[in-house]
């Protein structure tokens, strides 16, 4: 990521991040942590939506467009249980 970020922040452009956490030591989740736990240092601006919200506004529907799938939101949430449980904290987040 510091290389393809590079040339767009020198020349006064607007980088966007768009990710989920896929766990403790990936790239991502420590510039969140450096937002949430050590003050925000490249001054980020962190926005979070809930799984749920963006299923919501249209997450399941830009999917199929972008899949060919006719999966329905009621599917795709039921994707997303694993051993009987939905995961209440998987979020979008996504960094300006």
């Amino acid at each position: 990521m510091p290389t393809a970020r590079l040339p767009v922040i020198t020349w006064g452009g607007t980088l966007s991040i768009m990710s989920t956490h896929r766990g403790a030591t990936t790239v991502f989740n420590q510039i969140i942590r450096d937002i949430l736990e050590n003050g925000n240092p490249m001054n980020w601006s962190l926005h979070t939506v809930s799984l749920q919200n963006a299923v919501a506004q249209g997450l399941v529907e830009r999917i199929n467009q972008k899949t060919q799938r006719n999966e329905s939101r009621e599917e795709f949430l039921h994707s997303t249980v694993v051993c009987g449980f939905i995961y209440p904290t998987l979020q979008i987040r996504e960094l300006f």
